[in-house]
């Protein structure tokens, strides 16, 4: 089997690996695509702290099953064409045993504290294995847990119809959390200093596109809303504004997401006073492990259209060239992707 790994900031290599036995209620699965995204840069060029090298990069990736107990309780089958979710509970916490996986202590998560999914092969628990329908692509399902996270902020919010949501962050998670808006029948209203990144979720129907570096946000929010601000504010972790303007954007009363895992602590440093005096419901979400069955569905019924982050493929003996390319070049890609 072979893998690509970082062995270093700015050094990575492919390797032949041994995996050690398949552990019981594993599935051996062949890869067949595989992608990397801004927080593998980062991580290739050492800007992330508390990163563990030497390690196999990857988050999100398709495959085929090659290897399972075909007696086992969940009705896959060798040769099933599978999302593999890289989030790995780890069964033996409080959570875990009470049936509340996605909100295991000692998650880990592959690509970032447990190893990738930039290789030929990997034994993947069978729990984290979903059948993809051929409504959608290999490419389109590289986007299911980004859409898995969105539907679990809407879950979590409650946003009724008719109900203002701000998103502060264009990224490929908060363009795909306005188009939930827009399917929801809810009013997106979308932040970022990127005007070509608002020009994607202007293209995707989202009416309402703030530049933050052009207009003044809370005077524009003011004016769409009416002077109340938002029922519903959706603040993304590595959207590079400080959270506090989650709380400066809610209405009195009003119900604030803070999405994500990579995030900076400066950004999480600000003035909180507004959770008290607007009365604010905070919900923290950092997966959607639950919600991937809905994920698929709303991929596989085109409610979410993710064609617009469909950009570079290259071969997987390229993975090196392509990670360097995406760390020297970090706004010209949402995600590389990776055939093998």
């Amino acid at each position: 089997m072979k893998a690509w790994t970082i062995d270093k900031p700015n050094s990575i290599m492919l390797q032949e690996i041994k995996e050690n036995e398949k552990p019981i209620n594993n599935a051996k699965i062949k890869i067949t695509l595989a992608s990397l995204t801004t927080f593998d840069a980062k991580a290739f060029k050492g800007d992330l702290a508390g990163i563990q090298y030497p390690f196999i990069p990857g988050r999100h990736a398709v495959g085929i099953i090659s290897e399972i107990d075909e007696n086992n309780s969940y009705g896959l089958l060798r040769g099933q064409r599978v999302i593999i979710d890289p989030n790995i509970s780890c069964n033996n916490c409080y959570a875990c045993k009470t049936h509340r996986q996605w909100e295991c202590e000692k998650m880990k998560i592959m690509g970032v504290s447990s190893e990738g999914l930039i290789r030929d092969f990997a034994s993947v628990p069978i729990t984290n294995l979903y059948q993809i329908p051929q409504q959608i692509s290999d490419i389109e399902a590289q986007f299911i847990e980004h859409t898995s996270i969105a539907v679990k902020t809407f879950n979590e919010l409650k946003v009724n119809e008719g109900e203002h949501i701000v998103i502060i962050g264009a990224s490929v998670l908060g363009i795909i959390i306005a188009q939930l808006a827009l399917y929801y029948q809810a009013v997106p209203i979308i932040i970022d200093l990127h005007q070509d990144k608002l020009d994607i979720a202007s293209n995707l129907g989202i009416y309402y596109t703030i530049n933050s570096s052009v207009n003044d946000p809370y005077e524009r929010i003011k004016q769409i809303t009416g002077g109340r601000n938002c029922e519903c504010t959706v603040f993304l972790a590595n959207s590079n504004e400080k959270i506090q303007k989650a709380f400066d954007y809610a209405s009195v009363g009003g119900k604030v997401a803070i999405v994500g895992w990579d995030y900076t602590a400066e950004i999480m440093n600000g003035n909180m006073s507004g959770i008290l005096s607007k009365q604010l419901t905070v919900i923290g979400i950092n997966n959607g492990q639950k919600q991937i069955p809905a994920a698929i569905n709303m991929l596989a019924k085109k409610a979410v259209d993710v064609t617009p982050f469909i950009s570079k493929e290259i071969k997987f003996e390229e993975a090196d060239k392509g990670i360097k390319d995406f760390s020297q070049n970090p706004l010209m890609y949402h995600k590389i992707f990776i055939k093998i």
